[in-house]
């Protein structure tokens, strides 16, 4: 097999079924995949943010946290990860992961990964695990 290039890569992620979006230090929206754009439109409440700043959607206390994600990605933290129950998505609790996204070996955003089920114990995600 041969190694994927960008395109592929692309449609692997808008296969996956995961919100995967990615945010520069402005909140501005530079990468989303196909579920992510489906997710903060409900989220949000907005058709298309991608390549717009989402700074102005959040309260005053999530941009500081988004701030202070910044910076202990500045000081070397591989991750950070949180669950929520958002109004606006149906089905209830999400999980949502972290990562710097890393540029010439400064953080210069994040990747914001939302998986639709809750990966903590008491999430909807325990009572849907089916394995053959």
């Amino acid at each position: 097999m041969e190694v994927l290039n960008n395109n592929e890569i692309i449609e692997m992620f808008d296969k996956l079924g995961l919100s995967i979006a990615v945010f520069d230090r402005d909140m501005k929206m530079i990468y989303m995949n196909e579920r992510a754009k489906w997710f903060y439109s409900k989220v949000f409440k907005a058709e298309n943010i991608l390549g717009k700043s989402v700074k102005d959607c959040h309260a005053e206390i999530n941009i500081k946290n988004i701030n202070n994600l910044f910076e202990t990605f500045d000081n070397g933290k591989p991750l950070s990860f949180f669950h929520a129950d958002p109004p606006m998505i149906e089905g209830g609790q999400i999980s949502v992961i972290h990562y710097p996204y890393i540029v010439d070996g400064k953080v210069e955003g994040i990747m914001e990964i939302n998986i639709e089920s809750s990966l903590q114990d008491s999430g909807r995600g325990k009572y849907e695990r089916k394995f053959n």
